[in-house]
């Protein structure tokens, strides 16, 4: 094979592999197996140290059980409500914008775990933006019995 055709097989791998990236992050592409495996060890230990210290708006990978089940926001946007329980005590509101994303069919008990944006509140914070990011950031999303939400 000469030169100028391995140049150009070389070229065109390297555009076949960044468009298959450019792809995945357009899709919103969910966690790896190794980033689901750690969110589902995460717990709550980055969730309690916020709460601790009144931090918001800080991205936040955590796992704790579903404990109660909250209406549907409606309005401009629908969010599913639900609340999780940290084996440490804190509960955390999850608010998951369902019309960008996917709803969870979540059932108290279960262990989820997530991807989003912590938010500080007295009552133990909330995490929301739990889905894509239309804008094609790596954006948040939810785990629950193997499926992967966003």
């Amino acid at each position: 094979m000469n030169l100028p055709t391995r140049i150009f097989i070389a070229a065109a791998a390297i555009v076949l592999v960044g468009s298959i990236v450019l792809l995945r992050l357009q899709q919103g592409a969910g966690p790896s197996g190794s980033e689901q495996r750690a969110a589902q060890r995460a717990g709550c230990g980055q969730t309690e140290r916020l709460f601790r210290t009144h931090h918001s708006n800080v991205w936040v990978t955590a796992s704790a059980m579903v404990s109660r089940l909250l209406a549907d926001q409606q309005g401009r946007y629908r969010h599913q409500r639900f609340i999780v329980s940290c084996s440490g005590g804190q509960t955390i509101l999850i608010v998951n914008d369902t019309s960008i994303g996917e709803r969870v069919p979540e059932r108290v008990g279960d262990t989820v775990a997530l991807r989003g944006q912590y938010v500080w509140s007295g009552q133990g914070g909330l995490i929301h933006f739990t889905h894509h990011d239309p804008q094609g950031s790596e954006g948040g999303w939810i785990l629950d019995r193997g499926h992967v939400y966003r």
